[in-house]
């Protein structure tokens, strides 16, 4: 092979696997960034379930417990749980409200379920102010509506609604990563297939040139000595 092939053949493989390798360093950096949004993904699904089972236990629950202990028992200590209901109320629908808006969930069912959140709790504020006044008769009849259990099936339904979103956005995100890993694999499986011949030639090439070098060097010397 002539040495000017030869040297333009070397400086093609050697372009090729820069550009190779720049694009390994392209992919590897965007898989990076995807691994970063699915753990940051993760987390604000992890502060959804975790507020939004708060939301169930430290509200809806406290106010029913509440209600239904001072209906038995009229103590403060009883209604005690309502209290704390509405003390912690606002703070966490805020809190889930945050991660919601992080993952892009716009769906009206939630500003729905606030506002009936909303109006529960003043209704068994009601109820309680009704158990206060000894009005045990109109508490009864308020109270044999059961609003509780509608709101209840609107707070399953929302998590339901949540959760099809969040894993919507979960199973995009791995799409994408197995996507980009795959054309990663692709491409460092095709710097396996250049750099391992071009290594393989490269000690082959030189062992020749030097050789070379020496048949000339050689000649010289001979010439030399002739002359």
């Amino acid at each position: 092979m002539k040495l000017p092939i030869v040297k333009n053949i070397i400086f093609l493989i050697v372009g090729l696997i820069s550009i190779l390798l720049v694009t390994n360093v392209v992919l590897t950096y965007y898989n990076n960034e995807i691994i970063k949004q699915n753990h940051d993904i993760q987390s604000q699904v992890e502060k959804v379930k975790l507020y939004y089972d708060e939301i169930g236990k430290s509200i809806i629950h406290s106010l029913d417990i509440g209600l239904r202990g001072y209906y038995i028992v009229r103590t403060p200590a009883f209604v005690a749980p309502m209290d704390n209901a509405i003390s912690v109320k606002d703070s966490l629908l805020e809190s889930i409200e945050v991660p919601l808006r992080q993952l892009h969930y716009t769906d009206s069912m939630y500003s729905i379920f606030k506002d009936s959140l909303n109006a529960y709790t003043e209704y068994t504020f009601q109820l309680k102010d009704l158990l206060i006044e000894n009005r045990d008769e109109e508490f009864r009849t308020l109270f044999s509506t059961d609003k509780g259990a509608h709101l209840w099936w609107q707070y399953v339904e929302l998590e339901k609604a949540i959760m099809a979103h969040v894993d919507t956005i979960d199973a995009n995100a791995q799409k994408k990563y197995e996507s980009a890993l795959q054309r990663n694999q692709i491409i460092q499986l095709a710097l396996l297939i250049i750099c391992l011949p071009t290594l393989l030639f490269t000690p082959f090439y030189t062992r020749k040139a030097f050789k070379l070098s020496e048949m000339v060097r050689n000649g010289e010397e001979e010439k030399n000595r002739i002359l």
